[in-house]
């Protein structure tokens, strides 16, 4: 076969559709040997990201520099050169396509929760996401949940909708809790207990409320455990609101966008990791965290439960009453933990980027034939 991918975001900070494009390509190379892929990089930084060697992968670099003029124009002429015999666009579509393609659907929440989103950008990204999900040859869903939502509130054909879930990187593993306190230290600073969010700060990711829970839970048990939230800033200034009410300024630390080469060290160090997002599709930062030995916290409600499974404490996400009682759980009982810790490393041994390679191959192979 001759694939074509196009990753148009793996040069941004925008979390698990950059992990998702940056980790598969190289897991696609390696199991479809025999298979040819070309790579098409909006961007210099995106095409660094990607530019491993395998002699499998060519890699394009749209030009002109500018995105408004190499998607529409470059990657469609680039397609017809490559003489590609299926696209695999990994987040939306581009306004024209020479070939037929695969789509991957990371998230619906623009559609679920338009209130998270200014409308300008609720009209962009809901007009390119239906556009893909009316004309891709299949639907790439990262979980069962998505589909459902996929087929049940935009009517996608079933037939045409197929769930991947997303791996989690060898780097992700557990380390001494010493080791991964000293780097944390060194990176960041921090030299206390503390509890982990990672991911990008936006109204859905449900931070005002973790802030809340976290208060909560200082006043009652009287911690001196931190809470640590990782990730770059978006469309949300819910944090500082909370963190300026509960006067926890010198407890709520902000390293910002946490690189992937930097993440086990963290997950390793946190004492769990709390992710109580109001909308997920999958999680990432859940299987990261248990791969890395570390308990989570994280909501009953969205994807989580299905990608959690038994293996992580599950709390209301509209309630911080609940929140914090789950942080008192993990963190003030050590034998929990314990079982917490076990439960998510055997969780994480099921979800591999070699898994989900082969069933994406798998899927190209279902169009092509």
């Amino acid at each position: 076969m001759r694939i074509g991918l196009f990753p148009l975001w793996t040069d941004s900070q925008i979390g698990g559709i950059a992990t998702y494009d940056t980790c598969l390509l190289p897991a696609l190379a390696r199991v479809g040997p025999g298979d040819e892929f070309h790579v098409y990089s909006p961007s210099s930084d995106a095409m660094r990201s990607l530019a491993q060697s395998y002699a499998n992968v060519t890699h394009h670099r749209l030009v002109p520099r500018s995105r408004w003029i190499n998607v529409p124009l470059s990657f469609p002429i680039a397609t017809a050169f490559s003489r590609v015999d299926l696209l695999h666009v990994t987040h939306v579509p581009p306004p024209i396509s020479t070939r037929p393609y695969v789509m991957t659907l990371h998230c619906m929440s623009t559609f679920l929760y338009p209130e998270f989103y200014p409308r300008g950008l609720n009209l962009r990204a809901n007009a390119l996401l239906k556009k893909g999900l009316r004309s891709a040859r299949r639907v790439v869903c990262v979980s069962h949940g998505l589909k459902e939502i996929a087929a049940e509130k935009l009517g996608v054909e079933r037939e045409r909708l197929a769930v991947v879930y997303h791996g989690v990187s060898d780097d992700f593993r557990p380390m001494p809790r010493p080791e991964a306190a000293a780097r944390v230290r060194a990176g960041y600073g921090i030299d206390r207990p503390f509890l982990l969010f990672v991911g990008v700060f936006a109204p859905k990711k449900n931070l005002g409320r973790l802030v809340d829970a976290y208060a909560m839970f200082k006043n009652e048990t009287r911690s001196s455990i931190a809470l640590v939230l990782a990730g770059r800033r978006w469309l949300t200034d819910d944090v500082d609101e909370a963190v300026a009410r509960n006067r926890l300024e010198a407890d709520v630390i902000q390293p910002g966008h946490v690189g992937l080469d930097a993440l086990p060290a963290l997950y390793n160090a946190a004492e769990a990791l709390v992710f109580p997002s109001l909308c997920e599709s999958f999680g990432m930062p859940i299987i990261e965290s248990m791969a890395c030995g570390t308990p989570v916290v994280t909501s009953r409600g969205s994807c989580l439960p299905e990608v959690a499974g038994d293996a992580a404490l599950l709390v209301d996400e509209y309630s911080v009453e609940s929140m914090a009682e789950g942080i008192d759980a993990v963190v003030n009982n050590p034998g929990r933990a314990s079982r917490m810790r076990e439960s998510g490393l055997r969780r994480a041994r099921s979800f591999t980027w070699r898994s989900a390679a082969e069933q994406t191959l798998s899927v190209y192979r279902d169009v092509l034939d």
